[in-house]
């Protein structure tokens, strides 16, 4: 994660490296880089109270990271499609066979979904 200082370090070299000898008046990098910076200093900001905001609902209702995490692997590997034969699948990656030859056969995909 890039700090602020970092971040403003990066901006003002860019600056630099594009407005060499001319004049700052005439120069739109100058002023597309600046705005730039603020939105990224704004949506860090923004970053940083939401993450402080769901520590403080998770302490509140008692929920730490290990629960956190045991309930977002339990969510993806529930089964979006499945067949008649045990067939499954979660609907990320690319389509497998069974259900590429139900879909070639005619069949519509929202027959399989759980």
């Amino acid at each position: 994660m890039k700090t602020k200082a970092s971040s403003s370090i990066a901006t003002s070299l860019i600056i630099r490296a594009r407005t060499a000898g001319r004049p700052a008046r005439q120069n739109r990098y100058v002023m597309k880089a600046r705005a730039e910076q603020r939105v990224l200093d704004f949506d860090g900001q923004a970053r940083e109270r939401l993450v402080l905001w769901i520590r403080h609902r998770m302490e509140e209702y008692g929920i730490s990271i290990e629960d956190l995490a045991a309930a977002l692997l339990a969510e993806a590997s529930i089964p979006k499609y499945r067949d008649a034969y045990g067939n499954e699948w979660d609907g990320q990656g690319e389509r497998p066979d069974w259900i590429k030859r139900a879909i070639n056969a005619g069949q519509d995909i929202e027959h399989f979904r759980c």
